[in-house]
């Protein structure tokens, strides 16, 4: 099926790595951070500042490279909110 904007198809393959890669950043960037404090520790407010923060670093960055890791860190944050609602929920 074709997209009504004329966009192609995607397939379960090209998902499933383009998921993996952006992971793979998301990994690397929580491996380069893990000295700093659990996100258990600060709030769901404050987590949301911090994706704010880093969206204005995604609309500041110089290169691609550059760009791909602030969405891993926004990606991230998001994360973190999702972990601690999760929590509160279960």
């Amino acid at each position: 099926m074709t997209d009504p904007f004329g966009l192609k198809d995607r397939s379960e393959e090209e998902d499933e790595a383009a998921l993996q890669r952006f992971v793979a950043l998301m990994r690397t960037k929580l491996r380069a951070n893990r000295h700093k404090a659990h996100w258990d520790s600060v709030s769901v407010v404050y987590l949301r500042e911090r994706v704010n923060e880093e969206l204005v670093e995604l609309d500041m960055a110089t290169s691609w490279a550059e760009a791909r890791l602030e969405c891993a860190d926004a990606a991230n944050f998001l994360m973190m909110i999702s972990d601690k609602l999760f929590r509160v929920i279960e």
